[in-house]
């Protein structure tokens, strides 16, 4: 998989790192999970759906160091669930550095959920991740990646293997005034 880049275009050193991903039990959120793992960052699995999380769990201890990822139940729907799942990722690695906004559903029979999650819960967790990141609150500053991906209107098997080869998805980097004054990165994809 190609290496991660800061937006500035220069390599960016991922040893270390804390990161919490949403929708990581499966799909882009896994492979992205997977990435950070391989780069040397810690790793938040967050995921609402239990078993699927904790194989992925077993599936990465069995290629990566056990102690660099932790699954984390959570409807990032609910925001006490979201919070305490951003909690969690302080309490067992220390820091945080990264959020990527991966959870998506597409539900036609509850269009609410699918507005709660694929936006409500993307501006959620990025507010959220300002608070704990930006360094006007004691954080290091840190990355923010919002990701979405219609690949959650087709079935496909859980973990599809995606590729950096994958078109499926457009890099749009949007940096705010905001985002900026507080050293934190915000990514689209």
């Amino acid at each position: 998989m190609e290496e991660l880049a800061a937006p500035s275009g220069t390599q960016m050193d991922l040893s270390g790192k804390v990161a919490l991903v949403t929708g990581a039990a499966q799909g882009i959120g896994r492979s992205f999970s997977e990435a950070l793992l391989r780069c040397g960052a810690k790793v938040a699995l967050v995921d609402l759906n239990r078993s699927t999380g904790e194989a992925c769990k077993k599936a990465l201890d069995g290629e990566f160091d056990a102690t660099h990822s932790a699954f984390i139940a959570c409807d990032v729907g609910s925001e006490d669930q979201l919070k305490c799942a951003f909690k969690k990722t302080l309490d067992l690695f220390g820091s945080l550095d990264i959020v990527c906004n991966n959870a998506g559903v597409n539900n036609e029979n509850n269009w609410e959920q699918t507005i709660n999650v694929n936006l409500t819960s993307v501006i959620r967790g990025t507010y959220m991740a300002l608070e704990y990141m930006s360094k006007e609150n004691g954080g290091k500053g840190g990355v923010i990646v919002n990701m979405a991906s219609l690949a959650v209107s087709f079935s496909q098997p859980p973990h599809s293997g995606l590729t950096d080869n994958t078109q499926e998805t457009t890099d749009t980097q949007s940096n705010t005034e905001k985002l900026n004054t507080k050293s934190i990165t915000e990514k689209i994809i």
